[in-house]
């Protein structure tokens, strides 16, 4: 049997995520124990079911690129100019706005943080937190549809912030990605 290059590991890993080639396939091709492909595909993390999925994704997306090269083929050169610019405009701002909502969201989180380990969370800093993380959401994800909310009158169907202990409360913020 064969010792492979790191080039040979490389394209053995290739032939079987992007060429779908079985083990068995590969042994036979590049002369290696099915066993030492085995161990390398799981020690590397070989997905060939995510590399298949990127791959489809991958032609949706060239065949629409292809069918809007040819909606615009038709429009005189000028416009096809503007359409350029505008594209790109927006794919920049969308950028400024996402890194945006990533540093708001970081702030929000630091200081609702801060509150937790001084002790001093109030529920004026969770509604706030709760409301720029709900902009920060639609402004990262877009409008959601609108969803109704039941009411439960109940008294004491869950439990007030000032009657969590700080673990709980800390437990709960650590659902939500925010570490005290």
């Amino acid at each position: 049997m064969a010792r492979l290059t790191r080039q040979q590991w490389e394209q053995c890993r290739i032939d079987y995520e992007v060429k779908k080639m079985s083990y068995t396939e590969l042994e036979n091709k590049y002369n290696v124990n099915r066993s030492n492909i085995s161990r390398r595909a799981t020690k590397e993390r070989w997905n060939q079911e995510k590399t298949q999925q990127i791959i489809a994704a991958s032609v949706d997306v060239e065949r629409k690129t292809q069918q809007i090269n040819e909606e615009t083929q038709h429009l005189n050169a000028t416009t096809q100019r503007a359409i350029q610019k505008e594209v790109s405009d927006r794919l920049e701002l969308e950028g400024i706005f996402m890194n945006a909502v990533r540093f708001n969201q970081a702030q929000a989180n630091k200081l609702l943080a801060q509150q937790v380990t001084q002790g001093v969370v109030e529920l004026g800093g969770l509604n706030m937190h709760s409301q720029i993380t709900a902009r920060n959401k639609e402004t990262a994800l877009g409008k959601m549809p609108d969803t109704a909310i039941q009411v439960n009158n109940t008294v004491n169907a869950t439990p007030a912030i000032a009657d969590l202990t700080d673990e709980e409360l800390a437990a709960e913020l650590k659902k939500y990605g925010i570490e005290s």
